[in-house]
């Protein structure tokens, strides 16, 4: 993974300017959106989230029902992720990590 990409996504999970959830990249509930620790990666690189609905694909992100994103294969190889390592960060999330303890474990590992 790039560095600067790196720690762009770190300072991002540790600023406290989102909200964490699970299960989903992003999910909304009126104007309030949380995210997974990857929805933070995605955000961070300009992701267009525009409006959550239908099933479709939506910046190369796969969306299978109203206000909640989920990944397609491969999505985040693009940052330098490969599957195993999504699975992992994700597993972390979905677990109940805190985007704290998962930017140590990015920093270490990635």
């Amino acid at each position: 993974m790039d560095a600067e990409l790196k720690a762009k996504w770190v300072e991002a999970l540790r600023s406290g300017r989102y909200e964490q959830d699970s299960g989903s990249l992003i999910s909304r509930v009126g104007r309030r959106s949380s995210f997974c620790c990857l929805g933070v990666l995605c955000d961070t690189q300009g992701t267009q989230w525009g409006e959550i609905g239908d099933a479709g694909l939506l910046d190369g992100i796969e969306v299978r029902d109203a206000g909640r994103s989920y990944l397609s294969p491969f999505a985040l190889a693009r940052f330098g992720l490969d599957e195993s390592q999504q699975q992992k960060l994700a597993g972390m999330n979905d677990a109940g990590r805190s985007f704290d303890e998962i930017a140590d474990y990015i920093e270490a590992n990635l």
